[in-house]
């Protein structure tokens, strides 16, 4: 610099800096935007690792079992259910299922206890747009008045033939379903009901069975008590004075059906509501060093497109649960919501089902698999069945778990 002139600043080093602060940002999002892509992938990477530089992975395994091919076990089991909580009643039969409905109700005006006559008492079930099977063929059903104490709670497919009913019908259908489908009673039932609501022995009505009869060929579902919206009507209408009849409705409902379907394998992977089935996936995990640290799991397992049953709903979303027994068939209290994602393949992953998996390799005495379960086991007639043990490698249940040895 020569004499006189004014000082100059070099202004590159400025400008290096600048331009980093402001790519900084940038390599921020682009970063974050890699995770968040990663973990919308099916293919199983719960922890994102695989976006990480091989030597950034100290003490890091992975144990995948289409890789090691553990043994696999998979199963199903029968679970007596009952439809207290359901929103539908079926009523029907197709070659397959069999749907019928228990109904009562327990209060009545107590003006009409036993006075006037009863000129007609009648039932009205409302439809849905649920059904299948030949639904061109007529509705045939009849309702018997039922003898003995049940519970929505309790009444199941292996109790409801202890169920003592009479011996003569109490009313019939025989008709087309459309908006909904309404049968009489036998006057002298409904008036037996009468006199022990006057003498307050509520807990002595019982109401009727519905029974699909021949040539029924299709399984109607109608609205229940817990749909809220068109419940099941109870009328009775009375001749009080000899001149002018009068309808009452009956209150205080209490409705549930029992269905009966298909038995499948008991070493297949089905899982379906209504009946109910559930299905149980283990994975030997002996190949994990005990007492190492979890970081993350993932379950996959993939529908068999020829054992599924969309009956009614269609609806695919599953329980997955920890087995507790393999004898009682008890459920842990945690539990994580799956459902399809592509090509027909369910996955499992997250923190619950990390916490099993880390139980499992903790104490593996208690491992005893995954269960799942149907998302509406207690009210849809809809079964899936998944590719089993037995399965090609691509399609059997397959779990991967990354895992970090304890120092």
């Amino acid at each position: 610099m020569s004499a006189g002139e004014s000082p100059r600043l070099s202004f590159l080093p400025l400008l290096t800096l600048l331009t980093r602060l402001v790519r900084f940002p940038r390599f921020l999002f682009a970063l974050t935007a890699a995770f968040a892509l990663g973990s919308c992938m099916h293919e199983p990477s719960p922890t994102g690792l695989d976006l990480l530089p091989g030597e950034d992975l100290v003490g890091v395994e992975r144990f995948d079992s289409r890789a090691t091919d553990p043994e696999i076990r998979t199963s199903s089991w029968f679970v007596p259910a009952n439809g207290a909580t359901s929103q539908f009643l079926y009523l029907g039969k197709t070659e397959e299922y069999t749907g019928r409905i228990a109904i009562r109700w327990i209060g009545f005006p107590g003006s009409i206890a036993e006075a006037g006559r009863i000129v007609s008492a009648s039932v009205t079930l409302y439809a849905t747009p649920y059904k299948f099977g030949d639904t061109l063929t007529p509705l045939v059903f009849e309702a018997r008045e039922i003898l003995s104490p049940w519970s929505s709670y309790t009444l199941t497919s292996d109790s409801i033939s202890a169920m003592r009913l009479g011996s003569v019908p109490a009313g019939s259908f025989n008709g087309f379903v459309r908006d909904s489908v309404e049968f009489t009673l036998d006057t002298a039932v409904v008036r037996s009901w009468l006199v022990k609501m006057a003498a307050l022995r509520y807990g002595e009505i019982y109401g009727v069975l519905l029974e699909p009869k021949s040539p029924s060929a299709a399984v109607y579902a109608f609205e229940a008590q817990e749909a809220f919206n068109r419940k099941p009507v109870f009328r009775i209408v009375m001749s009080l004075d000899g001149v002018n009849d009068t309808t009452f409705y009956a209150s205080s409902l209490e409705d549930t059906f029992v269905a009966e379907g298909p038995k499948f394998s008991t070493a297949s992977l089905t899982v379906h509501g209504g009946l109910s089935w559930r299905g149980g996936i283990r994975f030997d995990l002996s190949a994990v060093p005990r007492g190492s640290i979890v970081n993350a799991a993932a379950l996959t397992f993939t529908v068999d497109p020829a054992r599924r049953r969309d009956n009614i709903r269609g609806i695919d979303s599953l329980w997955v649960y920890a087995r507790l027994d393999t004898v009682q068939n008890t459920l842990g209290s945690e539990r994580t919501l799956t459902r399809t994602a592509d090509s027909g393949r369910f996955v499992a992953e997250g923190l619950v089902i990390t916490r099993m998996v880390q139980r499992w390799v903790n104490h593996p005495e208690t491992n005893n698999g995954f269960a799942l379960v149907k998302l509406e086991e207690g009210s849809d007639l809809d079964g899936i069945g998944f590719y089993d043990a037995a399965a090609p490698a691509w399609l059997k249940p397959r779990l991967v778990i990354t895992y970090t040895l304890k120092p």
